[in-house]
């Protein structure tokens, strides 16, 4: 097993898109870069799998961002909400269980 590589994703992604544009042979962005040709066929093949993982999950929208604020500002409602019940049925039964008073005349 050969040492890791110390090139940055950022680096490595650059490698990787100008080999698949043709732009670099394999080998020659090997050489390039110090690595072996099998690394550059390494990075491309995690990177297009990446990518291929990447698109399955778009399949599902992801919320906008109005969407996220909008749904924890309602959770935030609902526990506000949760909790002034909680406090209301307190109240109420703190009030049922007071003894009567008597009545001044």
């Amino acid at each position: 097993m050969g040492k890791p590589s110390n090139k940055s994703a950022e680096e490595k992604a650059r490698v990787v898109i100008a080999v698949l544009r043709g732009e670099l042979a394999a080998v020659e962005a090997a050489r390039l870069n110090g690595v072996s040709e099998q690394s550059i066929h390494n990075w491309k093949a995690v990177f297009l799998e990446g990518g291929r993982a990447r698109l399955g999950e778009r399949a599902t929208p992801r919320p906008s961002n109005r969407e996220a604020v909008l749904e924890a500002k309602v959770a935030e409602l609902t526990a506000a909400i949760a909790e002034a019940d909680v406090q209301l049925r307190t109240l109420r039964q703190g009030v049922q269980t007071l003894p009567p008073t008597q009545t001044s005349r």
